[in-house]
């Protein structure tokens, strides 16, 4: 049965997190806790159900579309890389091919849509200087720090002349001018940049990419990977300078991992800049590697690379779609979306191979992995799989807020489910972070078959899902789906998650107070039980009709349950203040 917007569906989510050895460890020893966590699973029990997915979806609207890059530019592009940022009052999309802004109240578009190359075009004209040819791969990122919008691309592919991009906003407003640079990706000319990735703190800003060779052999010969620190107060500057940028060319990709990612952190200087990726390779790895940026604000290094055990992982397979057209290329196991830091906790995301049946391949699905990890030591705080019996989830992004809060949210899609968006809430209690069902933003209209120069039918390759500059508890995700037959489209929805409070039950006389805030920099480990290459392909104008909904402004409500505490757990969970050892 096809499911509508306002449905949710119902999948089965494995969350593996700390929560086996809370269990082993015992009880709380407080009488009085155990009354309390009692009667909070009672009340749960008797209202049939304890949901930490409740959340409230605000404005969801589609923004940029296959059509409307036909009818701006006679042009468009597959796949759109599904990217954009939140300010104070905008609402900023830029992906392959366009650029646009929309009013944060009621999605609206400012003025009118711009190519990508436009808009680079603009910023360099108003900055460093030099010509775009072909941008790809843009990334996009409001700054709550200093209140600035940074947008990273690269410019021609398979070229000599392959350059990083690099864009600041002059203002809080993304309409209002920006000052770009252009930089050569690779001085001695053997190899050009692809897939980059963006990253911010109080020190710099950092952009990384992979390096592909550009003369013959198998398109992943060579292939290495580049970091560039960019001092942020030069960036801030009334008149922004990139001279003084660190250049970290062909840093290794073998220790480095592959589609390095810096983290965006909003917090205060640490002195030091997570960089964080898989290992580079398309098989299984069990481990991930984590770089520091160091000194971003003066003459940057690169510390060594250290290795982060985690579970086995493997590449996902193709996502399952309606009828006979070819199912969805899904890319691979890279992170492919922001790592965010909040606090000492670094949240990211990536999509892997969920394998229901042993003895066929045929019912493997595409599902999401994710972590939480220490920043100071790299220990894997929580990880957890999201997946669905049904569904395939793909090209996830995270955001978490400092209250633990958190937005996962992605594509997916089935033999019955056209590509649709979809996100999952979580909240965090004592270290432990609860996520509820899958929930559908919005539904995918048709089928899509656009093959590349590959015959692949790609979808992707990223999403993007951001923090609220204004609200701690409101959430905005960019999600692709499918607009129209053979159309791509990308839905934009924001999202709050109920405001965090302390949940206080009278029971027994006692009263238990079962959520603690996420541990914060420096304040040490809580007692809790923590324990390919890629290439786009643009189209002519004249195969596609012109379809353009009108989207709805309303804003859809949904009534807010009782989210559950770790004490919900049918494992013996404690909501005491017992020392607990870090497994």
């Amino acid at each position: 049965m096809k499911r509508t917007t306002a449905e949710r569906s119902a999948p089965h989510i494995l969350v593996l997190t700390r929560m086996i050895h809370c269990a082993l460890v015992g009880l709380p020893r407080s009488p009085r806790s155990i009354g309390a966590c009692a009667g909070v699973l009672a009340i749960a029990l008797a209202a049939g159900t304890a949901q930490a997915d409740m959340f409230e979806i605000g404005l969801n609207f589609t923004g940029t579309t296959l059509t409307d890059e036909l009818t701006a530019h006679g042009i468009g592009d597959i796949p759109p890389d599904t990217m954009g940022g939140v300010g104070p009052n905008h609402i900023a999309e830029l992906i392959n091919g366009n650029y646009a802004a929309y009013n944060k109240s009621t999605g609206a578009l400012i003025g009118s849509r711009i190519s990508d190359n436009t808009f680079f075009q603009n910023a360099l004209n108003n900055g460093g200087g030099g010509t775009v040819v072909d941008t790809f791969d843009p990334r996009l990122v409001y700054d709550h720090d200093s209140n600035r919008w940074f947008a990273t691309a690269v410019d021609e592919r398979n070229a000599i002349t392959s350059s990083i991009m690099l864009a600041v906003s002059d203002s809080t407003d993304p309409t209002s001018g920006w000052t770009g640079f252009r930089m050569d990706a690779d001085s001695a000319d053997t190899r050009w940049a692809d897939f980059p990735t963006l990253g911010l703190d109080a020190d710099g800003v950092y952009v990384s990419a992979n390096m592909f060779n550009i003369e013959g052999g198998p398109p992943f010969e060579n292939t290495d990977t580049t970091v560039f620190s960019f001092p942020k107060a030069d960036l801030l500057l009334a008149t922004p300078t990139v001279a003084n940028r660190t250049e970290f060319q062909i840093a290794g990709i073998f220790s480095r991992g592959f589609a390095v990612q810096p983290a965006i952190d909003f917090g205060a200087s640490d002195g030091r800049a997570a960089l964080l990726a898989r290992p580079n390779g398309s098989g299984l790895h069990n481990t991930l590697k984590r770089t520091d940026v160091l000194n971003a604000g003066g003459s940057a290094t690169l510390s060594p690379s250290a290795s982060i055990s985690v579970a086995l992982f493997e590449a996902p397979p193709l996502a399952h779609q309606p009828g006979p057209d070819d199912n969805i290329y899904v890319t691979d196991h890279r992170i492919g979306s922001n790592v965010f830091e909040q606090g000492d906790s670094l949240w990211a995301v990536h999509a892997i191979r969920i394998v229901n049946d042993p003895n066929d391949i045929g019912d493997d699905r595409a599902g999401i992995e994710w972590f939480e990890i220490d920043e100071t030591d790299n220990s894997v705080l929580q990880t957890g799989i999201i997946s669905d019996a049904d569904l395939d989830l793909y090209y996830p992004s995270i955001a978490a807020n400092a209250d633990g809060d958190l937005v996962i949210a992605f594509s997916g899609s089935s033999d019955n489910q056209h590509i649709s968006s979809y996100a999952v809430a979580g909240t965090t209690d004592a270290g432990v972070t609860t996520l509820g069902d899958v929930t559908l933003l919005k539904a995918g209209a048709s089928t899509y078959l656009r093959l590349d120069s590959s015959s692949r039918n790609r979808w992707g390759d990223y999403s993007a899902t951001v923090l609220d500059p204004l609200k701690s508890n409101r959430f905005w995700t960019f999600q692709e789906f499918v607009f129209a037959t053979n159309v791509w489209g990308i839905q934009i929805t924001e999202i709050t998650v109920p405001q965090p409070a302390t949940l206080a039950i009278l029971l027994f006389g006692g009263l238990a107070m079962c959520r603690r805030p996420m541990r914060r920099r420096g304040q040490g480990v809580p007692q809790s039980c923590n324990g390919g290459v890629d290439r786009i392909n643009r189209i002519g104008g004249g195969d596609l009709q012109d379809q353009r909904e009108q989207e709805s402004k309303r804003a859809r409500e949904q009534e807010i349950g009782v989210r559950p505490l770790p004490c919900f757990s049918a494992l013996p969970l404690s909501c005491s203040d017992r020392p607990v050892n870090p497994v």
